[in-house]
Order: C-alpha cells, then structure tokens, then sequence
C-alpha cells in the first residue's frame, strides 16, 4: 500500500522470486536485498523473506 499521499512512499509490496533449490533461492533474495536496502528510508527501512508453503500431498493409489 501508499503511504501517506503525495508522499512517495510505499509501505509494502511483494514480488514473487523463485528458484530451482534452496541455496538458489538464498542467492536471489540476498541479491534483491542488497540491490534495494539503500533505497528503503536508510537506517528505518526494512526489507523481509516470507516464502510461500504450499501444501504437499500424495498418494500411491
């Protein structure tokens, strides 16, 4: 969402980021995170990982 209006800032946003194996998807959120940390209100600024947990179910019949 916007923060205030007029103000220029955004207070959240999401982008989907996908990889082959964990220690790809490590690489790519670190580089996302470092690409954009300067650009987020400085020492105020936060970025974060959530990552989506699809549930998994199968079956042998």
């Amino acid at each position: 969402g916007s923060g205030t209006r007029g103000g220029g800032s955004q207070y959240n946003f999401t982008a989907p980021i996908t990889a082959d194996t964990p220690a790809n998807l490590k690489t790519k959120v670190t580089g996302v995170i470092a690409a954009k940390k300067g650009s987020v209100g400085g020492a105020y600024g936060r970025i974060w990982f959530e990552p989506e947990d699809y549930p998994f179910a199968a079956s042998g019949e």
